[in-house]
């Protein structure tokens, strides 16, 4: 199946956590839920548009630059243990709701398991 353009920059900011990670991060890739990036055929058309895209290439650039500043910011001044733990807790809350899995893989990211 082929995709457009208009779709793979959808997909690419609708899973932009998650493309950054699995691009990243190999030891990521078991956690990875978006179907974009399941598929070899759709990762590589995805990449593909990743590569002509310079949209999508600056989207990719502003969140990887975030998450370098975090780490060096945190290396010079660690957080503190409320805000560390709410990174590091289990993916769901004690109300029952599921915590947002792109923050805690950017908690991953940021801090590894």
């Amino acid at each position: 199946m082929q995709i457009d353009d208009k779709r793979a920059c959808r997909e690419l900011h609708e899973h932009l956590f998650e493309v950054i990670d699995f691009l990243d991060r190999e030891e990521c890739r078991d956690y990875i839920s978006a179907e974009c990036l399941k598929s070899p055929e759709f990762r590589e058309q995805l990449l593909d548009h990743i590569s002509r895209c310079k949209h999508c290439q600056d989207s990719m650039y502003t969140e990887r630059f975030v998450r370098s500043s975090l780490r060096v910011a945190i290396a010079t001044k660690p957080l503190n243990p409320c805000a560390s733990a709410s990174l590091h807790r289990p993916t769901s809350r004690s109300d029952g709701l599921p915590r947002n899995r792109e923050f805690r893989l950017c908690g991953r990211a940021l801090f590894g398991d």
